[in-house]
């Protein structure tokens, strides 16, 4: 199984797994830090997402529950920055010879409203080099870590995609 686990402000984090039927054609894990070939668009002043433990992640007002294993995140509240649009984006992906794909990762993120901005965050793909990302989900917000299950099979036949999180924090 795929395993990516992305934190935001209000923990957003993801195991991900792309596959066909029950076959897994891609799967990544945190152990050794953000994958080889991943890149990230930020305007924060920490480097955006980062890779370690639940509790080397949190911070004063907001504590990551353990998922039992590393996970990325990008906490808002740990540098008090500009968290407003971050992107972490796998690197790219042949889908070419596929026809129905799926993503599978855990989530935990609270959708939390700070001084009348509710952040948000969503699951997309590119097949352009990120010229233009398609949204496959928006995340709903949990209190706890969340198992999602989304459809990538519109990114299916390329053979130039990349899947991103996104982040918003506006």
């Amino acid at each position: 199984m795929k395993k990516i686990l992305l934190t935001f402000t209000a923990l957003f984090a993801t195991a991900t797994a792309f596959a066909q039927g029950q076959s897994t054609i891609q799967s990544w894990d945190f152990n050794s830090g953000v994958p080889t070939g991943w890149t990230q668009s930020t305007n924060a002043t920490d480097g955006g997402f980062g890779a370690g433990s639940a509790s080397s992640l949190s911070s004063q007002y907001f504590t990551i529950t353990d998922p039992g294993s590393n996970i990325l995140a990008t906490n808002d509240d740990g540098c008090n920055c500009d968290k407003s649009d971050e992107y972490l984006i796998t690197d790219t992906l042949d889908l070419s010879n596929y026809s129905v794909l799926h993503a599978t990762f855990k989530s935990f993120y609270y959708g939390a409203t700070y001084s009348g901005s509710t952040e948000s965050a969503e699951f997309l793909y590119t097949t352009n080099g990120g010229t233009t990302w398609t949204s496959l989900a928006v995340l709903t917000p949990a209190a706890d870590w969340t198992s999602q299950w989304i459809d990538v099979s519109a990114a299916c036949g390329n053979s130039n995609v990349q899947f991103a999180f996104n982040y918003q924090d506006a």
